[in-house]
């Protein structure tokens, strides 16, 4: 497959996780009120459920084992890593300018992004290998 098209549909199915995640975290976090990075832990884990099943079938084309789920399951370590880091530095850096729900929606727009590109780039590499 070519790299265009991979990369294509896997922004697509992380838009779509994006969303779920956003809801999952919105739901956590204003009715529920949980802290910021339990409410965000919550979101990305159970996008991360969904990603695996999509990405590794539609993305990687890779079976389903032990071994591609590792490489899942390391790579979205990391990925919460740079979005919960992401997430807490931007809330805080907005937090004294903006209101705080637009610096929360600015803070995970951002923790999005960082992430998104690192894993599938670690991702696609570690496929590869196997």
């Amino acid at each position: 497959m070519k790299e265009s098209n991979r990369l294509l549909k896997y922004l697509l199915i992380s838009v779509a996780i994006t969303l779920l995640d956003v809801a999952v975290v919105s739901l956590c976090r204003y009715l529920i009120h949980l802290p910021l990075l339990w409410a965000n832990t919550l979101g990305v884990v159970t996008g991360a459920v969904v990603q695996y099943l999509l990405t590794s079938r539609h993305v990687f084309q890779v079976e389903k084992n032990p071994k591609t789920l590792l490489i899942f399951v390391a790579t979205f370590f990391l990925g919460l890593f740079l979005a919960n880091g992401t997430i807490y530095l931007v809330h805080r850096m907005l937090l004294p300018l903006v209101a705080e729900k637009l610096a929360f929606l600015l803070a995970k727009g951002a923790s999005l992004v960082v992430p998104f590109f690192v894993t599938y780039f670690v991702r696609r590499k570690l496929y590869e290998v196997t």
